[in-house]
């Protein structure tokens, strides 16, 4: 599928394409990642200089001549095999932990419901598994990574909140998807620790709790991959299959593999805890 970023795109793709036109073009745009008015304007000076028809996008056109200037979309493979919504294969030997699992290896969570504004699955925690447990960790492959907010967008320092326990297995996680060329599949960072209950769930029972809540999962490219959906698929953008199976070589499991589908989730795999 051709890749078109215009007004109202965001994410670290816009914020790599606004860092090479302020090359490219000595422009002063902010590397905020978000595509607004004064990005629109550079884009069609881009287009001007090269004869292109004017045009509020970046598209196949523009990529074809910034390629070779420093700023190429991401490159899939295209094999048939990779095309479908059942790629890449559930794995074997890898499953999703359930709360008493996670209770018994990552710490005790002690909690009463706490719904917030926009947050209704929230808990609050009443014993000390969180200074027990969680910690930041240091992150390079997410620093300056766009962040999706109610009121725009922001960026991380690269520093996410993680279990203690497992810090070691997510620095591998995302060094091991650096060096296959894949850290440009992230277009934004949704979280990771989160003091709450599964997405939807009402009645505050170990069961229910989400494991972000354990700080064992994060999300990523959460706008191309909602929950309930289908996860994009290979050479749409937002798409994080081609991730999937270095998650899982790290012992991470993908979201997109869960009943009801949740393709920018991974976490820490029970056989992993």
């Amino acid at each position: 599928m051709a890749l078109v970023l215009g007004v109202g795109a965001f994410g670290n793709d816009v914020r790599r394409l606004q860092d090479y036109l302020n090359r490219e073009l000595s422009s002063t745009l902010v590397l905020d990642g978000s595509f607004g008015g004064n990005t629109k304007a550079e884009v069609l000076r881009f287009r001007n200089r090269f004869g292109l028809p004017a045009a509020p996008v970046f598209d196949d056109q523009c990529f074809a001549i910034s390629a070779d200037r420093g700023f190429a979309p991401p490159d899939f493979d295209t094999h048939p095999s990779k095309s479908g919504v059942n790629w890449p294969r559930r794995p074997t030997g890898l499953s999703s932990p359930d709360g008493a699992t996670m209770q018994a290896k990552c710490g005790t969570i002690s909690f009463v419901h706490a719904p917030r504004p926009g947050n209704p699955e929230h808990i609050k925690v009443t014993n000390n598994f969180e200074a027990a447990n969680i910690s930041a960790v240091d992150i390079p492959q997410l620093r300056d990574c766009v962040v999706p907010t109610g009121s725009g967008v922001v960026k991380t320092d690269g520093r996410i909140r993680f279990h203690k326990k497992h810090m070691d297995r997510l620095r591998k996680l995302f060094a091991d998807w650096e060096a296959a060329g894949l850290v440009d599949r992230i277009l934004t960072f949704d979280g990771s620790f989160n003091l709450r209950l599964k997405r939807g769930s009402t009645s505050a029972t170990v069961a229910n709790l989400s494991n972000h809540a354990w700080g064992t999962a994060f999300d990523i490219n959460a706008h191309w991959n909602m929950r309930k959906t289908v996860p994009a698929l290979m050479g749409d953008r937002g798409c994080l299959r081609d991730m999937v199976e270095i998650g899982h070589a790290n012992g991470f499991y993908w979201g997109g593999h869960f009943g009801t589908r949740d393709g920018m989730h991974f976490e820490v795999a029970k056989e992993m805890l």
